[in-house]
């Protein structure tokens, strides 16, 4: 049997010389040492090493962390990690990698040996694994369902025709590689590890899958992974769901056009002749003002506040139907910077109530700022309008609950009957008359709409002249 061939990645020229004489002591071959990660990837243009020992601070532009993770990407080799540092940030670092080993200098020359032979042994294992692996392609290739085998180290050994139909990969594009750089790591999650484990399998099946390899990087698939062996596992995708899955999204996206057009309609074509009809009988008062009875004033006024109710009506419809994932555009903002502009607006247009209106700190988060812009602005608006109260008062407050934020709004209004209580978030659903109390009847429906666009819920606590408390729920996250 031939000698391992090992390559060496180290800066120092002394530790480097004296890893050689270890390695050469104990029989093994040297490929090649190298002080700069830039000149060790170029060497494996022409040999591919049986191992390579890493040190994590190289010379040159880029440190060994960075350096296995471009080899993992071009070849299928073990790495060993020896490094002087040990601090929690290089640790995880290296651990993204998915080294076969790491240890600390200085180190014993059994320890060092140790390491080598038990890599080499589970590597020769794992090449063992993909070439049994190979015995069953021929089955596979005669199923209609998509399928990709990968083993216990999350690399692919096999891959039928009819995944690469369904995924547009090839196995050039997959073969030997770990599933982390085909796939979207977050959408993969901690399946993986978990599959290998004691723990049920039930717990473990991936629902969707976007791609992150080749030309189709960001195309999602649903599909599941199951269990083979403690060496084996597999990801099955069925070409006819996907397929449901994309004419649906079609459909979908048709949909979205539609909406597109009404849109347009709404804002143009459909409001024109409403400002119309508004001009030309305001018009018709003013100029027959002494000519007509207080009757027809009457009608002619009936006349005017239609149509700008129902422009009110088109507007917020419109507004409705705009809250959709087309027109949902994530980015950080600060809920307490929303809540104090929402504040200064109010003020000035309930000038003559005078509000108080209190809050917190309120968290930064990431989401859609027209949308949750919108989100407050209807809830505290609300909490105003519906009050009779000498000075309405509301209350905005927000802590973490189950890795998202809640957020409370409270007021001291005219409350709301317990049996209106999930009636009051569908759409043109009102409780008091229009004269009372204006409005649409559409502001909770879209908070309602906002709220489960970004995951949350939302719901009510109130009691008639006791005041009315909504609360919500976002998710606590920042863009990474």
């Amino acid at each position: 049997m031939l000698p391992a061939s090992i390559m060496i990645i180290e800066d120092e020229t002394i530790i480097a010389k004296d890893i050689e004489n270890i390695l050469l002591n104990h029989g093994y071959k040297i490929s090649g040492i190298f002080s700069r990660a830039e000149d060790a990837i170029e060497s494996l243009n022409a040999s591919v090493p049986d191992l390579i020992l890493m040190d994590v601070v190289l010379k040159g532009d880029m440190d060994g962390i960075e350096a296995a993770d471009l080899i993992n990407k071009k070849v299928h080799v073990p790495i060993i990690f020896i490094t002087a540092y040990a601090d929690d940030i290089t640790i995880s670092r290296i651990k993204k990698t998915d080294p076969y080993g790491y240890f600390l200098k200085p180190f014993e020359e059994k320890e060092l040996q140790t390491w080598i032979e038990t890599t080499l042994h589970k590597f020769e294992t794992e090449k063992h694994n993909n070439q049994n692996g190979n015995l069953i392609s021929p089955i596979l290739e005669v199923l209609d369902t998509g399928i990709i085998v990968f083993d216990s180290g999350s690399c692919v050994v096999s891959m039928n025709n009819a995944a690469e139909k369904i995924t547009q990969l090839t196995r050039t594009d997959v073969l030997g590689k770990k599933l982390k750089f085909i796939f979207d790591a977050d959408t993969l999650g901690d399946n993986i590890e978990k599959l290998f484990s004691a723990v049920p399998l039930a717990e473990h099946a991936v629902k969707k899958l976007r791609i992150s390899a080749g030309n189709k990087a960001g195309t999602e698939l649903f599909c599941n992974i199951v269990y083979i062996s403690r060496d084996a596992a597999g990801i099955i995708f069925n070409e006819e769901d996907n397929n449901k899955i994309a004419e649906l999204k079609k459909k979908l996206d048709d949909s979205y056009k539609e909406v597109e057009k009404f849109a347009y309609f709404a804002s143009h074509d459909l409001q024109e002749p409403l400002r119309m009809v508004a001009s030309y009988v305001q018009l018709l008062k003013k100029r027959y003002n002494n000519k007509i009875d207080k009757e027809a004033n009457e009608f002619i006024d009936f006349a005017v506040s239609g149509t700008h109710r129902m422009k009110g009506l088109i507007d917020d419809l419109l507004l409705y139907s705009r809250i959709n994932a087309k027109h949902f555009n994530p980015e950080e903002i600060d809920c307490t910077k929303i809540v104090e502009e929402i504040t200064e607006q109010v003020s000035v247009k309930w000038k003559k109530s005078n509000p108080v209106i209190k809050h917190e700190k309120l968290p930064v988060i990431y989401a859609d700022t027209y949308q949750i812009y919108q989100l407050f602005h209807h809830l505290i608006t609300n909490s105003i309008k519906f009050n009779v109260s000498t000075r309405p008062q509301v209350d905005i407050s927000c802590k973490k609950k189950n890795g998202s934020w809640k957020f409370t709004i409270r007021d001291n209004g005219i409350g709301i009957e317990k049996q209106y209580h999930e009636k009051i978030f569908e759409a043109f659903q009102r409780l008091h008359n229009h004269k009372d109390f204006p409005g649409t009847g559409i502001g909770l429906a879209v908070c309602k709409k906002i709220v489960e666009m970004h995951g949350g819920e939302i719901g009510v606590e109130s009691k008639p002249e006791k005041g009315t408390t909504f609360y919500f729920t976002l998710n606590d996250e920042t863009k990474s």
